[in-house]
Order: C-alpha cells, then sequence, then structure tokens
C-alpha cells in the first residue's frame, strides 16, 4: 500500500473535524480494506465512514503532528497497535481519556501522509515511514504495565 496524501507539515497540530472527514473519505476510497481493527487485505467488511469515529482519529493526528516524522525506511517499532496505546496514554494524560482503535490509527497516519507497509500475513497492523520522538517513550506503557524506566526502553528510532 502507498499513502494516498502528501505529508501534513508538523506544527498546526490541530485539523478541523470536517478537514479530517474530507480526508478520510478519500483514504478510505483508495484503502477499501481498511477497517476499525486494522488492515486485513480484503478478508473482513470493507469499511464505510460510519465505523471510524472521527474524534479518535482527530485525536491521532494530533498526536502524530506532535510526535513524529517522516524517515527514509520503515520503523518495524513503530506499528499501529504499539503506537495506538501511547496515543491513549497520552490523550488521558491531557485530561481527555479515550479508547483508540487499531483502524482509526492507521487512517490517521494515512491521512497525515504517512506510507504503510503491512505487518505480515493475518496481523491487523502496519508500520510506517514514521520517526517517533523520544518523548513518546514515557507513554510506552502497554509494553511495560508501566511507565518504563531508562533501562526499560525499547527505543523507537
Amino acid at each position: 500500500m502507498s499513502a494516498a496524501l502528501p505529508l501534513l507539515e508538523s506544527g498546526a497540530a490541530h485539523m478541523p473535524m470536517r478537514e479530517v472527514k474530507r480526508r478520510a473519505a478519500a483514504v478510505l476510497r483508495a484503502y477499501p480494506q481498511l477497517t476499525i481493527g486494522g488492515c486485513w487485505g480484503g478478508r473482513r467488511v470493507a469499511a464505510t465512514g460510519r465505523d471510524f469515529d472521527y474524534e479518535q482519529v482527530q485525536m491521532v493526528i494530533r498526536f502524530l503532528l506532535t510526535f513524529c516524522e517522516r524517515r527514509k525506511t520503515f520503523n518495524e517499532k513503530a506499528n499501529s497497535y504499539r503506537l495506538k496505546h501511547c496515543v491513549e496514554n497520552w490523550a488521558d494524560e491531557m485530561g481527555m481519556p479515550m479508547w483508540i482503535s487499531n483502524g482509526a490509527f492507521i487512517l490517521a497516519a494515512l491521512i497525515c501522509g504517512y506510507r504503510d507497509q503491512h505487518c505480515g500475513i493475518g496481523s491487523p497492523n502496519c508500520t510506517f515511514d514514521m520517526s517517533v520522538g523520544p518523548e513518546v517513550h514515557r507513554y510506552d506503557w502497554h509494553v511495560y504495565g508501566r511507565i518504563p524506566g531508562v533501562f526499560t526502553r525499547m527505543k523507537f528510532r
């Protein structure tokens, strides 16, 4: 798969809901296999806009524009499932707790212009050509069940 939209510039960490929905419609047309559970390569029911909670997508876009940058190669540590948990923990810390679906993370990354690569046959997860800032490690709780210390971090880069 390849990204349908050009990479968004970091800095403007907010995208109006109307623009999120407009860009999501373009991505969903290009990726009919994308569902709220992730990317299944056509084995599941195709996604419709009603499947996605666009507040989740908007939150992920804000996270991506704040903490992530494009890199030349795919980053296997920056997979959709791991990063969706980082977004959830970040949102919780900001006082806006919410569950983020794997598909909402993938959709937001595609809206932002990142290229995606399937994690493997049967996997709903994707990796991206993104570099994740070091400040995101504090939100990587799902790996350790607690905020990771200096010696337990599995670095994103």
